[in-house]
């Protein structure tokens, strides 16, 4: 890995880029997390870049996060308590120093030569255009092997839907949008359109990506900025209760700004409601109406299976097989119903 870090280091000097790399601050917000903040930290350390700050806001931690943080040293410590990702986003933001803004979140780990393949991409690509950066986030190591199998589960497209957020994805392209776990962006371009939207609980990272290619920029998804989760889902409950808050916070979003509403958002949860009226009528009507809700939940059970067969092929795991299609019908199901109850909860 270092020697590679080094070749990398040598070939941007031979191209010039060395001389120019800009100074890049790293905002993250944390809450309550101080064990994953530790991996994190430590991880920071031992990033290869000439030029970075690293600024931590804590949102009210009350399990020693705040203490921790305050008690290293080479980081800013903001206190923001209360406030939603987007609000200390927005904090970090004001006291940040650098031309180049980078976002992490505290159940991460960054990879030794995270900064420097995202600079060396938003650099590359500024002529054409590109206002963003974002990449790969896989299993931290550290992980149990459940936790890594259903993080991988998610990078499944028929089950994820498509979503960057848990993306793997190989191949560099231009994207609607990326998630702030893992990306960096010009600091004029987040200034342009005036940081985050500090309302937004959950989706305030679509939401800024919207308003990124609004303005005319563009979005790469770059498989070199690669960045691993240690995320804090150890189990298919855990996962059930993270697809109800995000159902609901997706829900919220689009009620406060619409122009986020899209077919796929919607998708499971039309599923939830047409399904049983179909198999009701399916049962008293017969023919087609009994025909298409068994149509729908074959189709259904087959890309499941397929998930599972590509997860296991992929992954080389054999958990992989049986784990994925649990966490396809519980994806779709906890977001699907977390979503409507975010619709009929909410003030349109």
């Amino acid at each position: 890995m270092k020697e590679n870090i080094l070749g990398l280091m040598h070939q941007l000097v031979s191209g010039g880029f060395m001389e120019a790399l800009p100074r890049v601050s790293i905002v993250i917000t944390v809450k309550d997390e101080v064990e994953r903040v530790k991996v994190l930290v430590e991880s920071l350390k031992r990033l290869e870049y000439p030029d970075f700050e690293v600024i931590f806001v804590d949102g009210g931690s009350s399990d020693g996060t705040y203490e921790f943080l305050k008690s290293m040293e080479g980081f800013k410590v903001l206190r923001a308590e209360g406030s939603t990702p987007a609000g200390g986003r927005n904090a970090g933001l004001e006291v940040a120093e650098g031309e180049v803004i980078a976002f992490t979140d505290g159940d991460c780990v960054v990879r030794r030569d995270w900064l420097l393949m995202a600079v060396r991409s938003l650099i590359e690509g500024r002529e054409q255009g590109i206002g963003g950066v974002g990449g790969p986030i896989f299993p931290y190591r550290g992980l149990s092997r459940l936790s890594r199998c259903i993080l991988n589960a998610l990078s499944i497209p028929v089950i994820s839907g498509g979503s960057r957020t848990f993306s793997q994805e190989e191949v560099r392209r231009l994207v609607d949008a990326i998630p702030m776990s893992n990306a960096i962006f010009w600091r004029g371009v987040l200034e342009e359109i005036g940081g985050f939207s500090p309302d937004l609980r959950y989706c305030e990272d679509a939401d800024l990506c919207y308003r990124v290619r609004a303005a005319g920029y563009k979005l790469l998804y770059d498989p070199r900025v690669s960045m691993e989760h240690n995320w804090k889902v150890k189990g298919v409950m855990d996962l059930w209760k993270y697809m109800i808050r995000y159902g609901r916070g997706r829900a919220d979003a689009i009620r406060k700004r619409r122009y986020l509403f899209s077919v796929i958002n919607v998708l499971p949860s039309l599923v939830l409601i047409g399904f049983p009226i179909l198999f009701a009528l399916g049962v008293m009507l017969g023919g087609i109406f009994l025909w298409l809700p068994a149509a729908f939940l074959s189709l259904y059970l087959v890309l499941l299976v397929a998930g599972g067969i590509y997860g296991y092929l992929k992954f080389r795991d054999a958990l992989m097989f049986v784990i994925t299609p649990v966490v396809g019908v519980i994806t779709h199901m906890g977001y699907g119903l977390g979503f409507l109850y975010g619709l009929i909860r909410g003030k349109w």
